[in-house]
């Protein structure tokens, strides 16, 4: 009965509050029909554009706000040309046109600075913030967020500091740091809790959710959704609810409950096709297709698909690149089509690559470094300042007192000091009676309530307790039936997760293979083309070539032989390499190679330049460390403080006296340095009873 009574007051404030939108509508339309040009007109237009925004009625949004820009570029009205402009923007940000609206947020950035408008400033910066969130490039959208927090927080807007937060903390999320986003989204839901702002608390809500979802904790994302939606249920807000239900769709698929899953995606996509939420529209196709690729239905997936690429491509953002082209890979390895299920997994890796790199990292650590910075730098100005006031008040007083009588106005300054103290003293015994009356009042209030709380928690006691006994039986058959079905079904998914795990694995061993035997194909190739040519020095250098290619296909048959494939044993591929180095140049075993090889496991991408410098080395030693009477070169590979080191040296006649490696031409000195550079390696050439060269870089 009180839920039927909740639900129609619902009703009846949604019906008014859309009635009183749609008066106050038709009372505007009816002054612009009387009104003169003039920058009252400018106001009308731009309250008219704003309730067909609260509406998700964008295009007629649009139309009013162009009326109103030209109005006030017309009448030079440089305030409302610059918030129009900002307008604009928010309405291309909706439409999910991010060129377009980034174009305007900067031209109302540009007014706004020209006229300081301090706040509007720092409201152009979170919307310049929000649509490179939406383009994807979420470095540039930190640098941004916290340009506008820094001006929010010294104009002390709570709402808009507490907007600020968010947006970070959301920015956080999708850069994968968690915990970082969690700290904002909890310091945007306490101001919003203050200041008593349910649109904005439900969105904390559902962006703690996300969080939570992220981190595997799918329960406590749940109690947060469902707290957000009640929240947007009762303020109307279609956008935000269309986002919520979205994500609780996502809960239940991570949850593995895929009806449930698709029940909540389907009636987000129809509330964002009722906004016309572009971007929101795009998101829930492609969850629904993930979806049906779990129920096996595939034609239905690659429809949603399609459609989803069709809106990212309008967008053009590389977040949706990123996520479409995962999902067919998916798709299309789940209908055993290898080959384009490699594809779409490449074109993955380049967009998740140009979002998740160094530089962008660097620049969002960047912009919250500045933002500290600049924040203690004002506390530290306004400190300097407080002390240079009191030294400057020292200081006067000094100067009434050095050209006055000091007796009189010693007498004046003790009588005044003895004032204060009274005065002070009366003051401190009112705040002690007052604060000792609140806290007996508080009291009072305080057992008044304990009391009403016992008698409830007593009635509510008994109610439970008859409820418990009835229901006991029930729970045990029902958790005990539910315990049976997660066993079966956490077995099946079990071995399905399994069989994907050996073929992803089956399927990279073999890349690897064929590479292998590729690079083999072309030492052969070039083995053959060398019996043809007479030049020594062109043999020389095809034979050098070979090696190379030898060092780097002894690493693909490294690779496919573990069971880890991105990390590889250096000391085996270090051993392999150089024995074969000793087999081509010396077959008859009359030199001796002392291999010192520490027990590494190396990265492949560190382990394919440390292979080829290794190849040079070995080589050279072989070639030029002669010594007639017991040829000895030293193969030395350790960790030293968490540094690499490789160590090669033979007892020949060494380097030359003016050896300088930058002024050689030898091709093999100038892969070294190539090389060293792509590690971030430091390299030296020296004498040590012999040629030797030492390379260290720091472990990855």
């Amino acid at each position: 009965m009180n839920q039927k009574c909740l639900l129609i007051y619902l009703f009846v404030c949604c019906i008014t509050f859309v009635n009183a939108q749609n008066t106050k509508l038709d009372s505007l339309l009816d002054v612009l029909k009387t009104s003169k040009e003039d920058t009252n007109q400018v106001k009308v237009l731009y309250r008219i554009s704003d309730i067909f925004r609260g509406k998700s009625q964008n295009e007629r949004a649009l139309e009013y706000t162009k009326k109103s820009l030209e109005l006030s570029k017309k009448l030079r009205f440089e305030k409302f040309e610059a918030n129009n402009y900002g307008i604009l923007g928010i309405i291309y940000t909706n439409l999910g046109n991010y060129q377009e609206a980034l174009t305007y947020h900067k031209k109302s950035l540009f007014i706004k600075a020209k006229i300081t408008d301090k706040q509007g400033v720092g409201n152009s910066y979170n919307n310049i913030g929000d649509v490179y969130y939406q383009l994807g490039n979420y470095a540039e959208a930190l640098v941004y967020h916290f340009k506008a927090l820094k001006i929010r927080e010294e104009l002390g807007n709570k709402i808009s500091i507490a907007n600020s937060y968010n947006n970070i903390g959301s920015t956080y999320n999708l850069q994968k740091n968690y915990e970082e986003s969690l700290k904002y989204h909890f310091l945007s839901l306490k101001i919003m809790e203050e200041l008593k702002e349910k649109a904005s608390i439900a969105r904390s809500y559902n962006n703690i959710a996300i969080n939570y979802n992220a981190l595997k904790k799918h329960q406590e994302a749940l109690i947060y959704q469902q707290k957000a939606i009640l929240l947007q249920e009762e303020t109307n807000n279609k956008k935000g609810r269309g986002i919520t239900l979205g994500n609780i769709g996502s809960t239940y698929h991570y949850l593995e409950n895929y009806e449930k899953a698709n029940e909540y995606y389907e009636k987000s996509l129809k509330l964002r096709e009722e906004i016309k939420d572009k971007y929101g529209i795009a998101v829930m196709w492609r969850n629904i297709a993930n979806v049906c690729i779990k129920q096996k239905k595939y034609k239905e997936a690659k429809a949603y698909l399609d459609k989803s690429m069709v809106f990212s491509k309008e967008m053009n953002s590389l977040e949706d690149f990123k996520h479409t082209y995962f999902i067919y890979s998916t798709l299309y390895k789940e209908e055993s089509n290898y080959e384009a299920s490699l594809d779409n997994y490449k074109k993955y890796i380049v967009y998740r690559d140009s979002i998740f790199n160094v530089e962008n990292d660097k620049k969002s650590m960047k912009a919250q470094i500045q933002y500290e910075f600049e924040k203690q730098q004002a506390i530290t100005e306004a400190q300097y300042e407080k002390q240079q006031a009191i030294k400057q008040a020292e200081f006067e007083k000094q100067n009434i007192l050095n050209h006055s009588k000091l007796e009189q106005q010693q007498y004046i300054l003790e009588k005044q000091q003895q004032s204060y103290l009274i005065l002070e003293q009366a003051d401190k015994l009112k705040s002690l009676n007052l604060t000792k009356s609140n806290l007996e009042l508080k009291q009072s209030q305080t057992e008044k309530e304990k009391m009403q709380l016992s008698a409830k928690k007593d009635a509510e006691q008994s109610r439970l307790i008859i409820i418990f006994v009835s229901s006991i039986a029930f729970l045990m058959f029902l958790i005990l039936f539910v315990i049976i079905q997660s066993l079966i079904t956490n077995k099946k998914k079990n071995a399905i997760i399994a069989q994907n795990l050996i073929e992803k694995e089956t399927l990279l061993k073999e890349i690897h293979h064929r590479v292998k035997n590729n690079l083999q194909i072309i030492s052969s190739l070039l083995n053959l083309q060398s019996r043809y040519i007479d030049d020594s020095k062109a043999i020389e250098a095809i034979n050098e070539s070979k090696e190379r290619i030898n060092a780097i296909s002894l690493l693909h048959k490294e690779i496919y032989q573990t069971e880890a494939l991105s990390i590889v044993n250096a000391n085996t591929y270090f051993t392999n390499l150089s024995k074969n180095l000793q087999n081509t140049f010396d077959s008859d075993n009359s030199r001796q190679l002392i291999l010192k090889i520490e027990e590494l496991y190396l990265d492949i991408d560190v382990l394919i330049p440390l292979g080829l410098i290794a190849n040079e080395l070995v080589t050279n030693a072989f070639k030029y460390g002669i010594n007639h009477n017991n040829s000895i070169i030293e193969f030395m590979l350790e960790t030293i403080d968490n540094q690499v080191s490789l160590t090669i040296k033979d007892n020949g006649q060494g380097f030359p006296n003016n050896f300088e490696p930058s002024k050689q031409n030898s091709l093999g000195v100038k892969l070294i340095s190539l090389f060293a550079k792509k590690l971030n390696a430091s390299v030296e050439y020296f004498n040590n009873s012999g040629a030797c060269v030492q390379l260290k870089f720091i472990k990855i």
